[in-house]
């Protein structure tokens, strides 16, 4: 875990890279920034990447919200989640529902219209190219409720060195998996199905 600032609830970082944006700011300010892309959450919500939980605690806490379904693939995350105070609410929030399995497993047992909003945070491409793909895509699509939302946090990684940035490479795959108003957000992309 990293230290951010006194008070304040520590990130993680991973090959390098931190799993918050903590440049002014810190991870609670960036896990609100991410859940204001969509627009309102209600109704039950996938988080397919648990990292420190922030993201599901903070959907577990809305009252409109029903349910919070969070996937997690690596158990040394889930260890640390329950090392970490900032994220003890994830084992006793009864909305929650915290899976040791990856998001694609997960979805396709998962039928068809079953979630409102899904939040999508995933570990940079490099590391799970199977979380960007079309396919993911179009059964994150499969599984929202028509008009339902997601958010796709993508970062800025290789900024100036490649011709289009991956939010917008993002942004044209959800479209190829039938999104609609797919739309650049808050360092991502915001897209209804």
């Amino acid at each position: 875990m990293v230290f951010v600032a006194p008070e304040r609830p520590p990130t993680v970082e991973i090959s390098g890279i931190k799993m918050h944006v903590t440049r002014h700011g810190d991870p609670l300010l960036d896990t609100r920034r991410k859940l204001n892309a969509p627009g309102k959450i209600s109704g039950t919500v996938l988080d397919t990447c648990l990292g420190l939980g922030y993201t599901a605690i903070a959907c577990g806490k809305l009252p409109a919200v029903e349910k919070v379904v969070v996937c997690e693939a690596d158990a040394n995350i889930l260890q640390l989640c329950r090392e970490n105070p900032w994220s003890r609410e994830l084992f006793t929030n009864e909305k929650i529902q915290l899976l040791l399995l990856p998001a694609e497993q997960l979805l396709f047992g998962v039928p068809a219209n079953y979630f409102r909003i899904v939040i999508h945070d995933p570990p940079r491409l490099a590391l799970a190219p199977q979380l960007y793909s079309t396919e993911f895509y179009r059964e994150i699509y499969r599984v929202l409720n028509p008009g339902g939302r997601l958010y796709h946090y993508t970062g800025d990684p290789n900024r100036g060195i490649r011709q289009r940035p991956l939010a917008t490479r993002t942004k044209t795959r959800l479209m190829q998996a039938g999104f609609r108003r797919v739309k650049l957000a808050y360092m991502g992309v915001v897209a209804v199905k």
